[in-house]
């Protein structure tokens, strides 16, 4: 059987962890939080399941934080949550026996992420994402916000899936990281592909002009901004010295793919 370290990164979360960590932590072996920053309740109810409690000190980069708690794990393979999803029993079981089962010759196991659930409990988003992956290989995160994981190698594809159940309003934490980061390099913008498995019933319609705009309207933005956190969730990436991914994702992954640049 497989050993499984649970990696978390939280900041002000207390309306959620709890619920989060009741829901998996008895099938995983370790858990690892790294807290950016709470003032609220957040590390006080992360101590009911865990000791491994690390501080971080917060630079507008999910990824640089993912890896930090990545880095904390010990146990055969790695399996990254955020504060406001949960596993529900069902789906729980069949991570228990795919831990009875899975190989050690594979390097990333994909689940569905379900997303804006409905009154008969039916999600209107429903996403595959890479959750699983060997400490090993030692795979990074990529991206500053709506961050994904640059896996290749052996994948199974999982059935399980993890509800993300959003209870905090949204805030414009990540608008402002944007709106940074196109400041420090305003000709540098690169975008994603929309390349994940994703089905809504609501039709998505972007005007990704507004973004490349010398100066985009905040109003415009914003209203992006929205439609990305709720919708689409397309990645928009900032160009770096470093190009497109080498190595191809193990999973077509939503966060995972760039475009040419303009």
């Amino acid at each position: 059987m497989i050993t499984l370290s649970l990696c978390m990164i939280i900041k002000d979360e207390e309306l959620v962890l709890d619920r989060c960590l009741k829901s998996i932590y008895d099938a995983v072996d370790e858990i690892i939080i790294v807290d950016t920053g709470s003032t609220d309740n957040s590390k006080n109810i992360c101590k009911n399941y865990t000791e491994n409690i690390y501080d971080y000190i917060w630079n507008d980069d999910f990824s640089a934080a993912r890896n930090f708690s990545f880095e904390k794990a010990t146990k055969d393979y790695i399996l990254w949550l955020d504060a406001d999803e949960i596993i529900d029993e069902e789906n729980k079981e069949k991570l228990l026996n795919l831990k009875q089962v899975l190989s050690l010759d594979i390097d990333v196991v994909t689940m569905h992420t379900c997303m804006n659930i409905d009154e008969c409990n039916n999600p209107q988003i429903t996403m595959v994402r890479n959750r699983i992956v060997k400490r090993e290989d030692n795979f990074k995160w990529i991206g500053f916000v709506h961050e994904y994981i640059e896996a290749s190698g052996n994948v199974y594809d999982s059935d399980i899936c993890i509800i993300h159940d959003k209870v905090k309003p949204v805030s414009d934490r990540n608008l402002k990281i944007y709106k940074k980061k196109v400041e420090e390099n305003k000709e540098q913008i690169m975008f994603s592909k929309f390349l994940a498995t994703i089905k809504t019933d609501v039709p998505v319609q972007l005007d990704m002009d507004a973004l490349k705009k010398e100066e985009p309207d905040e109003e415009e933005l914003r209203r992006l901004f929205e439609m990305l956190e709720f919708r689409t969730l397309i990645d928009r990436v900032i160009k770096t010295e470093k190009k497109a991914p080498s190595s191809p994702t193990a999973q077509p992954d939503l966060f995972g793919l760039f475009a040419q640049e303009d």
